[in-house]
């Protein structure tokens, strides 16, 4: 019977142990610490223990209490400080109660190690033999009395501090909470009973609550198992990434993250772990929609924040690695990749492709394809016309001043005419130095008066260019047809263009309207 409760109190030890190394390394930028370093105490309170019970001496029971006091001198300790971390929405709790509550334990521990010198924590030891088990039977000084106080003061505060938080809980993490608190009622149940002798054979019962207690503690530290979908994940994605990583519980909530998540959402003292996605997007409630709503997915989300940042937003499920369970999902993990640069490059290359190169207005290909959307968004029936311009003996003005004069003056007319048509009509440079407008739902006379008011503008221009004052004029044409299936709209334009010819006919600086029909 002896060696099984030693046995039991290493296997605790060796489970306590690893317990608290799995957390640490998987508790990422600190998180559940105090809980780690909870379950290491524990562990080497429960090797020293069984130690104990097999001492031989005073001097052999002592130095192995002093290694169990490594231990037990921190749990209360680190059980108050692991609760606050965990009902304070895992916030860690403040420099000063830490550096206190250390500073407490530590002076416990000197006071047993030194308590030779002084008897206030232990009085007198002696030894009783139960089996095979070696029974230390210790006369309590008035240290031991302080140390016990404090130790149910912190399980009590400890205790509290989780019902308040279970009971205030959303639903889905409310179970996680209340095996936080049976943790703290058993740890508290085991060390006072050996604490009022009522333990069996006078053994030390704390060690073994502790480990049902951590086990308990893991349980409810992990809500929608985080830890098991950290496992899974994790040879998937890298702590390192530039990329933005989240990992997503069924409940919609983060279970973990990377640093990279701070390119949009603002750091702060405590994580993000176990909040909701529209709480953590807050500013982007895109990037929780596209979470929310989708499982294996890909789309391009724009940032509403006036950066003009651009993420490429991969999700993807997490699923079982057994073929039974393969369909059920576990998790979701989104990955965000930036592609600002790219699309910046691929917005400039499409410029490039559909403005013209010195005025900045849409060239003649890119007018055609916005002119045959532009119709298919008209009801049909609506006027829809076409004005095409053209400066009169431009090459005199190239002659006389030079070609860079030129290109002014063909900038200045293309910032004239953007200034002065509607934001749904299309300017585009026909070609030298024509220009050519598609104006929508206005019909023959609306146009007229347009391109009437536009020849004025132009006449009134002047362009200095090395002191020199240019002048020019324009002729106009201008042709109106009828939106429908019959529209051609390359008959338009020919139209307008026979128009504006007649208009240089009879003397340029003039608008001419086409009398001929464009819907044949």
């Amino acid at each position: 019977m002896g060696y099984a409760i030693v046995g039991a109190l290493l296997l605790s030890g060796i489970i306590q142990l690893s317990i608290g190394i799995y957390v640490m390394i998987q508790g990422r930028r600190g998180r559940n610490l105090w809980f780690s370093c909870l379950a290491i105490a524990a562990s080497v309170y429960s090797f020293g223990y069984a130690s104990e019970l097999t001492a031989h001496t005073v001097s052999e029971a002592l130095v192995c209490m002093r290694i169990e006091y490594l231990g037990v001198a921190f749990l209360p300790t680190f059980g108050l400080l692991t609760a606050l971390e965990f009902a304070g929405d895992r916030r860690r709790p403040g420099s000063k109660l830490v550096m206190a509550v250390l500073a407490f334990s530590t002076l416990t521990l000197v006071g047993m190690y030194t308590t030779n010198l002084h008897h206030l924590y232990y009085a007198d030891l002696l030894l009783t033999k139960v089996g095979a088990l070696t029974i230390v039977q210790i006369t309590r000084g008035p240290w031991y009395t302080v140390a016990m106080t404090y130790a149910n003061l912190a399980l009590i505060l400890g205790a509290a501090v989780v019902a308040r938080s279970a009971i205030t809980a959303p639903a889905d993490l409310r179970p996680g909470h209340w095996l936080f608190l049976a943790g703290f009622a058993l740890m508290g149940l085991s060390s006072n009973a050996y604490a009022a002798g009522l333990s069996p054979y006078g053994v030390d019962l704390a060690p073994y609550g502790f480990m049902v207690m951590n086990a308990l503690f893991l349980i409810g530290l992990s809500p929608g198992q985080v830890f098991d979908l950290v496992s899974i994940a994790k040879s998937r994605v890298f702590d390192g990434m530039d990329d933005i990583v989240v990992i997503i519980d069924r409940s919609n909530r983060v279970a973990d993250y990377n640093p990279a998540l701070y390119q949009i959402v603002p750091k702060r003292g405590r994580d993000y772990a176990s909040e909701f996605l529209p709480q953590v997007f807050e500013k982007n409630p895109e990037i929780a929609e596209f979470a929310m709503a989708n499982r294996d997915s890909e789309t391009a989300i724009a940032l509403d924040d006036g950066s003009g940042r651009v993420f490429r937003a991969r999700l993807r499920a997490v699923r079982p690695n057994d073929r039974r369970n393969g369909t059920r999902t576990l998790a979701k993990y989104l990955t965000m990749t930036d592609i600002t640069k790219e699309m910046t490059m691929v917005r400039a290359m499409k410029d490039l492709a559909d403005l013209d190169g010195l005025t900045g207005i849409a060239n003649y290909r890119s007018f055609h394809d916005q002119v045959e959307q532009l119709t298919v968004g008209q009801r049909v029936g609506r006027p829809i016309s076409m004005i095409m311009l053209d400066i009169d003996h431009f090459k005199v003005v190239n002659d006389t001043y030079g070609h860079k004069a030129g290109d002014m003056v063909l900038q200045r007319i293309a910032s004239l005419l953007s200034q002065n048509i509607r934001a749904q009509d299309v300017l585009a440079r026909y070609g030298g130095e024509e220009f050519i407008i598609a104006i929508p739902d206005i019909g023959a006379d609306g146009a007229v008066a347009l391109a009437e008011r536009l020849r004025r503008s132009v006449n009134a221009l002047e362009e200095i260019y090395e002191s020199q004052s240019i002048k020019v004029t324009a002729s106009f044409g201008v042709a109106c047809g009828t939106i429908g299936p019959g529209l051609n709209v390359e008959s338009l334009i020919k139209n307008a263009d026979r128009a504006l010819y007649e208009a240089k006919r009879s003397g340029r600086n003039a608008v001419v309207l086409s009398s001929a029909r464009s819907n044949p």
